[in-house]
């Protein structure tokens, strides 16, 4: 039997740390796309469809390739749910041919309460071990970003879905940095403290 301080290095550090690059273009990727939506306040919403559908779709064959290198770890098929609910989103906002506010808003709604949701069990896995997890704000913050997004878009469409734009991109720049950072700390050590 494996000692306890043993788990999550071999799930959840280890994807982590061998998905490194991918890790960094997720995070370039979201900051790239909360400045043009930051920058294009009065983007058509044809446009805006596109350009979500792209980046959703994007952004979850990147959360599928982080877990390519070592598919084996434990919590690596939370990154793989979280990557596929990802493409198929970004594909079903891509594919709509007559684009209607009401449908774009719940679609990210959906996207946002995904993303949130496999951010946080990957946070709740990481302290079900009761170690000090290096990168535990930075996926708290992505992940409960992504819940509140995601229910006020589901919860309040008309009233959310007016500052969809603002509300996206601000999203994004917090999920850019956030992933980033998360980036920066495995590289420069192990995301785990273990206590001595």
């Amino acid at each position: 039997m494996r000692h306890r301080d043993s788990l999550l290095p071999s799930g959840i550090e280890a994807v982590f740390l061998r998905g490194l690059r991918p890790l960094v273009l997720r995070g370039a990727i979201a900051l790239a796309f909360a400045a043009l939506l930051l920058a294009w306040r009065a983007i058509p919403l044809s446009r805006l469809a596109l350009l979500f559908g792209a980046y959703a779709l994007v952004d979850g064959l990147i959360s599928v390739a982080m877990v390519a290198p070592r598919p084996e770890h434990r919590h690596a098929w939370l990154l793989v749910v979280e990557g596929f609910a990802g493409i198929g989103i970004g594909l079903a906002a891509l594919l709509q041919r007559e684009v209607s506010m009401p449908v774009l808003v719940n679609l990210i709604g959906f996207w946002a309460v995904a993303i949130g949701t496999f951010q946080i069990l990957l946070l709740m896995a990481a302290i079900s071990v009761r170690q000090e997890t290096l990168g535990a704000l930075m996926l708290a913050m992505n992940g409960g970003t992504s819940m509140v997004l995601g229910l006020a878009l589901l919860w309040w469409p008309e009233a959310v879905g007016r500052m969809l734009v603002l509300l996206l991109g601000c999203y994004e720049l917090v999920s850019g940095v956030s992933t980033l950072s998360l980036a920066l700390a495995a590289g420069r050590r192990p995301l785990l403290h273990r206590p001595s």
